[in-house]
C-alpha cells in the first residue's frame, strides 16, 4: 500500500523541515564563526545526483506494495478457512449419527 494519509507524510515533511533548520541554528549557536566548505563544480552535481537517484530509487521501491502480501496474513486467512472446514465436518458428522433414542 502505498502510504495515502496525507497527515503523516505532512507530519514527515514537517519533522523534516524542522530538523534541517534546527539543526541549522544549533550550529550557529556552537560555532559562531562557521567554516565555509567550498566544492568544485562536479562534487555539487555529483550530490544533486545522489539525491535525485536516491529519490527516484525509494519511489520505485514503494511502488512493489510489500504490505498487501504479507505471509503471515495468508497464513491467518488459510488457518480460518481450516476452522470452517472442521467446524462443517463435525456438523455433518453429528447429523448423520444415529440417534440412540430413536427405534428403528
Amino acid at each position: 500500500m502505498v502510504e495515502t494519509r496525507y497527515n503523516m507524510v505532512f507530519g514527515i515533511i514537517g519533522l523534516l523541515v524542522i530538523s534541517v533548520f534546527g539543526c541549522g541554528s544549533l550550529i550557529w549557536l556552537i560555532c559562531p564563526t562557521p567554516s565555509i566548505i567550498c566544492l568544485p563544480y562536479y562534487l555539487k552535481f555529483l550530490t544533486f545526483f545522489v539525491v535525485l537517484i536516491g529519490g527516484w530509487l525509494g519511489y520505485e521501491i514503494a511502488r512493489f506494495v510489500l504490505g498487501d502480501k504479507l505471509f503471515s496474513i495468508y497464513i491467518y486467512n488459510a488457518s480460518s478457512f481450516m476452522v470452517y472446514v472442521i467446524q462443517l465436518a463435525s456438523r455433518i458428522r453429528t447429523e448423520l449419527r444415529p440417534d440412540p433414542t430413536s427405534k428403528l
